[in-house]
Parts: C-alpha cells; sequence; structure tokens
C-alpha cells in the first residue's frame, strides 16, 4: 500500500492536542534542567563559603544536587522510548484511520506521573533500594509507553 497525505484521516483537534501534549512534556524536561542548573548554582555559594570544592557533575553528595541529577536523567532516559511509542501511536491511528485521543491523554498522563519525579526521588530515595513514592512516580509512565507500543502494533496488525 502506498501512503499519500490525502490517505490519513485526522482530525485537527487530535493533532491540536497532541501538538499540546509535547509542548507540555518539553515545558517539565525544560523545568527539570532549570531546576538543576538552579540547584548546582547555589551550591557553588553554599561551599564557596565554607570554603569547600563543589563537585557538580556525579555528586552523591548532595541530596538536592542527586534528585536534581536524577530527574534529569531518568527523563532523558525515558525519553526515546517515550517519543518513539507516542509517535508510533499516532502514525498508525491516522494511517487507519482512527482516533488517537486516548493516545494523547495517555501522552499527558504520562507527563503528569513525570512531574512527580522530583517530589518522589526527593522523599523516597535511599541506599536501601526504590521505596513506594519513586513506583508512584514512574510505573504509570511505563504503562503508558507500554499503551503506546501496543496500540501501535494492534492498529498495525488490523489494518
Amino acid at each position: 500500500m502506498t501512503l499519500t497525505a490525502v490517505q490519513l484521516r485526522v482530525e485537527p483537534s487530535e493533532v491540536a492536542m497532541a501538538v499540546y501534549a509535547l509542548v507540555a512534556y518539553f515545558i517539565l524536561y525544560f523545568v527539570f534542567l532549570s531546576n538543576q542548573s538552579a540547584t548546582s548554582q547555589l551550591l557553588v555559594r553554599k561551599y564557596k563559603k565554607r570554603q569547600e570544592k563543589f563537585v557538580k557533575y556525579y555528586n552523591t553528595k548532595d541530596p538536592s544536587q542527586l534528585t536534581a541529577d536524577r530527574a534529569v536523567g531518568n527523563m532523558l532516559e525515558q525519553m526515546p522510548v517515550f517519543l518513539t511509542g507516542y509517535f508510533a501511536a499516532m502514525v498508525t491511528a491516522a494511517m487507519a484511520g482512527e482516533s488517537f485521543r486516548w493516545v494523547n491523554y495517555a501522552a499527558f498522563a504520562y507527563t503528569a506521573s513525570r512531574s512527580m519525579y522530583l517530589v518522589a526521588f526527593k522523599n523516597n530515595a535511599s541506599a536501601a533500594g526504590i521505596k513506594p513514592g519513586i513506583l508512584l512516580a514512574t510505573l504509570p509512565g511505563y504503562v503508558v509507553i507500554l499503551y503506546h507500543f501496543y496500540f501501535a502494533v494492534t492498529t498495525v496488525t488490523a489494518m
């Protein structure tokens, strides 16, 4: 089957929702990056006052820096998988002429779960392992990723 732009049947409102979901996701990403930078700048001043050397990269001594770093790191670790699944689900839905409204809702849910990571890590990380708060912030995102790929595969299979 040859795919042309005419064959894609997409509701403009669903495309708009997808754009909003992606914008929300990348706003959160830049919030995490800004938090990481601000945290390190505050710690630089704090260490300077104490006349101690501050290590910005791979800093595990300062819980606030570790939390900021892990929020960015976790977002980056999951970003390729999330975006691949999201786009695969949207494209296959468009090719099949199906709605991808729920794919978009799931993307918003993913971003919401990612937004809880800073607080969850800060209050639930320990050397003894992962505590429930981290799972509450990460498991919904993993479910969304699985849903996106499941949606894409079942849509392609049904075509």
